[in-house]
């Protein structure tokens, strides 16, 4: 559960332990599932009731330098978090202690969960509330591998945040007990002695050109505002989506989008430059295989993708993943279109200027809407009108 803007902010942290003398002792990097058992600790004793009716909840986390106001400690939950989520008392683990620097970076944060766009949960922390239990078990770990020593405790650290997502971690960066936090998973350690790959990027061929008049007789379909860039689906892919295919009422469902990608006329061939344009066709549906899906959620695992792929390879020569499609459980609103979670996925796997999000809202009668996202110049994914033609 991570909000939109807090996966561009940052997708790691940065940890810099000092020894007693100020001096650098080592520098850690570690995922963003490192907040999971503050989280974890948030949701299970400030707020269970309200999860229990919560459709969508996700949680947006904000840092505050060091130059912003001082932090506004809440009084809940009561003191530090531990790794495994629960209450930290630092007298009562083994030697050394930490304390955050006093030129630190990030000194806290504000920790807010929705459910859709409806504030549950907002609260300020300390940077020691999350921290200080990981920098206590890496400075003891430190001193068990001999590469500092107990005297030179008491120990500081700093924390800093980076755009970059951490793909490996040290097997022992976190305690085995740790894994077993929801939301925390092992990341695998890639070995130094491996033999490294070079890539280099191929420029695909330019799209052909399509004239707005090749598309005559279509229907306007969806909410938001006319795309800069055009949708145009074929109608029985959206008479499937509407109507045809038994999606369930209990958990989320989705699947994949093929078609055929275009330039608008005068539109440069890069597609990394700013002025490129574009419209695509959706001709066909792919409903997803291997899927996890839950009443909140919607998981495209490795099988998923690759069994999509072999579909498309075999059965949509010629043509693009031009999108993919999900449900949501609930009556579509202007205020709530894709999740946090759903961004996330887009962002990661469908990655091309021209490659766009479809959701079904399902109310609770029954009826659906079908809703399309496109990305805009800047490169936000946001909701835009479309096209059905025979």
């Amino acid at each position: 559960m991570t909000d939109r803007n807090s996966v561009i902010m940052f997708r790691s942290f940065i940890m810099s332990l000092y020894d007693s003398g100020f001096k650098l002792c080592e520098n850690f990097i570690f995922p963003l599932t490192m907040i999971a058992p503050f989280g974890n600790r948030i949701f299970r004793e400030l707020i269970p009731d309200k999860l229990k009716t919560a459709r969508e909840p996700w949680y947006y986390f904000v840092p505050y330098f060091s130059e912003h106001d001082p932090v506004k400690r809440s009084t809940h939950p009561i003191g530090p978090t531990s790794l495994c989520g629960r209450q930290y008392f630092p007298e009562k683990e083994p030697l050394p202690r930490a304390e955050l620097h006093p030129d630190t970076f990030v000194t806290g944060f504000k920790f807010i969960i929705y459910d859709f766009k409806t504030v549950l949960f907002e609260g300020e922390y300390f940077a020691d509330d999350i921290f200080q239990a990981l920098a206590e078990y890496l400075g003891r770990k430190q001193i068990e591998k001999g590469r500092i020593k107990m005297e030179d405790s008491p120990f500081y650290y700093k924390v800093d945040v980076q755009p970059h997502e951490v793909r490996t971690v040290p097997d022992d960066l976190f305690p085995p007990e740790a894994y077993d936090v929801e939301g925390v998973f092992r990341l695998p350690q890639l070995s130094k002695t491996r033999k490294r790959t070079k890539f280099r990027k191929i420029v695909p061929e330019p799209f052909p050109v399509r004239d707005f008049t090749y598309y005559s007789h279509t229907q306007t379909a969806g909410r938001g505002r006319p795309g800069e860039n055009r949708i145009i689906m074929k109608t029985d892919v959206y008479h499937a989506l509407l109507e045809k295919i038994e999606f369930s009422k209990d958990i989320e469902m989705g699947g994949f989008l093929a078609g055929y990608p275009f330039r608008q006329p005068n539109s440069p061939e890069n597609e990394d430059d700013p002025e490129y344009r574009w419209q695509v066709e959706i001709t066909d549906l792919i409903e997803a295989e291997g899927a996890w899906g839950k009443p909140l959620s919607l998981l495209f695992t490795g099988d998923t993708w690759s069994r999509s792929r072999i579909r498309m390879d075999k059965d949509f020569k010629g043509k693009e993943l031009v999108s993919w499609f999900h449900t949501h459980l609930f009556r579509a609103t202007d205020d709530f279109g894709l999740s946090g979670w759903d961004i996330d996925l887009h962002e990661r796997f469908l990655t091309r200027p021209w490659q766009v999000a479809v959701l079904v809202n399902i109310g609770k009668n029954g009826d659906r809407e079908v809703r399309c996202f496109q990305r805009w110049v800047g490169g936000e994914l946001d909701e835009c009108l479309f096209e059905v033609i025979d």
